[in-house]
């Protein structure tokens, strides 16, 4: 195997260095090293010399590869007298090189291993969350600007805190999605939001989409179109009644793998859409290439509307863009009443934002819901 291969070649690279006292492989593709050094000069010569020897050319299978490393520093005693605590530091100061990028070295501070406890804490918690159902799925109505008439609903993740209240997505997604625990929480949401979907169907509330988030680190589980399907199948909630948003940044990731994985939902009857349109690794490619239903108009084009030539330029833009291309569009954001004649004479399809309803609890949505019809 070439990976093999690598390591191997790796492990003789690391002995082959003076100044290396002890390497070891630790499993997977990380290595421990002890090294002595008196000097913090001795330590950044040491660590040029390693740069530069892995930099040099890797023949492997008869092809040429650039292999990139990432290296966590800890030094005695400085951060730590004994071999557990020089190791935790060490592997802190890894995982701080690997969110910064490849090629990197990076030294311990008392400021990451206050980070690091803090996360796990906060993965701690989470679990709690997941076990105890502290999550709960707050709605935002999605309006047909042509109607008036609520169309959909997008379910949002919140977290009722026991002791520190409501906490919104912002400050424990990232955690969530870096340790993994994004999946379950993903799979809780999905299903809860088709459940509440069929509800409200029963309740006489009206045939709504229910439009869910996704994370593409859910998305880079192999099992995640399975997940859709059983959502969909213990819920009864008919497909086409069920959005997935996506951001742009899950379309540059693996695009073969979600090319297949896009077929397979929309073989299902699943809608697609990708959210915050704008804002990220914007590429017409994918438009062409993915089938997309509906793409979501970023709030940031939207919110100053009235006053903003560029930002109207912008959004006509898109409107014409996605009409040409088949696609529903949604101006996300929506505020003041002021934009919704400029946002109706340029075509938009759908729009939500406060103006219309923040996104509330089941019960508020469906008083929201209740006077809705009664107004039509």
């Amino acid at each position: 195997m070439a990976g093999d291969q690598v390591l191997c070649e790796l492990a003789q690279r690391l002995t082959s260095l003076q100044g290396i006292d002890t390497t070891a492989r630790l499993g997977g593709d990380e290595y421990l090293m002890l090294v002595r050094a008196t000097t913090r000069k001795q330590l950044e010569q040491l660590l040029r010399d390693l740069d530069s020897r892995l930099r040099e050319p890797w023949l492997v299978h008869n092809c040429l590869l650039e292999v990139r490393t990432s290296i966590g520093i800890a030094c005695h005693p400085d951060h730590g007298t004994s071999f557990d605590d020089l190791f935790k530091a060490a592997d802190i100061a890894l995982n701080q090189a690997k969110k910064c990028g490849r090629a990197r070295h990076t030294f311990y501070t008392p400021a990451m291993g206050e980070r690091a406890l803090k996360s796990l804490q906060l993965q701690v918690e989470l679990r709690v969350a997941l076990h105890n159902d502290e999550f709960e799925l707050h709605y935002q109505p999605q309006v047909n600007l042509d109607s008036g008439e609520v169309v959909g609903a997008e379910a949002l993740l919140r977290w009722r805190h026991p002791s520190r209240g409501m906490i919104y997505p912002g400050e424990f997604i990232a955690e969530a999605e870096s340790s993994g625990l994004i999946v379950p929480i993903g799979r809780w949401l999905l299903t809860t939001a088709c459940e509440q979907a069929v509800a409200w169907q029963r309740m006489g509330l009206g045939t709504l989409i229910v439009a869910v988030n996704c994370s593409a680190i859910e998305f880079k589980q192999g099992d995640y179109v399975d997940s859709v399907a059983l959502a969909l199948s213990t819920s009864g909630l008919e497909s086409s009644l069920l959005e997935l948003e996506l951001t742009e940044s899950i379309l540059i990731e693996d695009t073969e793998r979600m090319i297949a994985c896009f077929r397979r939902l929309k073989a299902m009857g699943v809608r697609l859409a990708i959210d915050d349109f704008g804002t990220g690794y914007s590429s017409m490619a994918y438009l062409k290439h993915l089938t997309i239903d509906r793409l979501k108009i970023d709030r940031s084009f939207v919110q100053n509307l009235a006053d903003n030539a560029d930002d109207r330029a912008i959004v006509g833009t898109m409107v014409t863009l996605a009409h040409n291309l088949n696609l529903q569009i949604v101006a996300e954001g929506v505020e003041s009443d002021n934009v919704l004649p400029i946002l109706s004479r340029m075509g938009c399809d759908e729009a939500q934002g406060y103006y219309f309803s923040r996104p509330v609890p089941v019960k508020e949505f469906e008083l929201f819901m209740s006077s809705a019809l009664g107004a039509v």
